[in-house]
């Protein structure tokens, strides 16, 4: 009977262990997660500002060519038929 009364403790201080080792993983996960967070949004911002930059190079490209081609290019009449 003796040894019944006392096993309890040492479940309890076991028990009691487990959950502060449990409460400071989960701490240290919590703060490894947020820097893991803290690098995909700023991977993430890094690449929308890339992205912008290389949508508008595009769209300088493009326009500008369609109006120097505009200028340079002269208009001539087709004619279908042979007069």
């Amino acid at each position: 009977m003796f040894a019944i009364l006392a096993t309890p403790p040492v479940v309890m201080s076991a028990q009691q262990k487990f959950k502060k080792f449990g409460k400071d993983v989960t701490d240290q996960r919590k703060s490894e997660l947020s820097k893991i967070g803290d690098a995909f949004k700023s991977i993430a911002d890094e690449e929308k500002t890339r992205a912008k930059k290389l949508f508008d190079d595009h769209k300088k490209f493009f326009t500008d060519k369609d109006t120097d081609m505009s200028t340079t290019t002269t208009k001539k009449s087709i004619d279908f038929y042979e007069k």
